[in-house]
């Protein structure tokens, strides 16, 4: 569900798989929430995901991601940044986590059709420990 008013801007959202019998794996829940407000000069979002998949006895998979960014229009474009936070705990497991900031820039050519360039750096991969650096930039069209 979402919630508009002016400047802020709200949504929740909810979710559960219940048992899979051919593969045997437990209810999953997940829930988010997320929401912006526009300062005019900027706009500042925030988001938080929560999930959990049961797995019996050995306990429940867990999974969270936060994330908060900031947009301001810079020029005829937008400027854009953004952290995350990913946290990953498997049933009997350790905590796993990985951080991410991201600053981007995108450029309007038309309405539908638009510029972008971003940089981000992520930490703490689990499945490559140490530091990731990409880099994207490409045209965005809406037919």
């Amino acid at each position: 569900s979402t919630y508009d008013n002016g400047p802020l801007s709200l949504g929740l959202g909810l979710e559960r798989l219940n048992k899979d019998t051919a593969t045997n794996s437990g209810k999953i829940s997940v829930w988010s929430l997320g929401g912006s407000y526009d300062l005019g000069v900027a706009k500042i979002l925030a988001g938080y995901r929560d999930s959990k998949g049961e797995r019996g006895a050995i306990g429940d998979d867990k999974t969270k991601g936060y994330m908060l960014a900031v947009t301001a229009p810079v020029g005829p474009g937008l400027v854009r940044a953004a952290f995350n936070r990913y946290e990953y705990t498997a049933a009997g497991a350790a905590k796993l986590k990985a951080d991410q900031f991201a600053v981007g820039y995108v450029y309007s050519l038309s309405k539908r059709t638009y510029l972008y360039f971003d940089v981000s750096r992520k930490k703490g991969v689990p499945t490559a420990p140490g530091t990731i650096n990409q880099y994207d930039i490409g045209i965005h069209h809406t037919f």
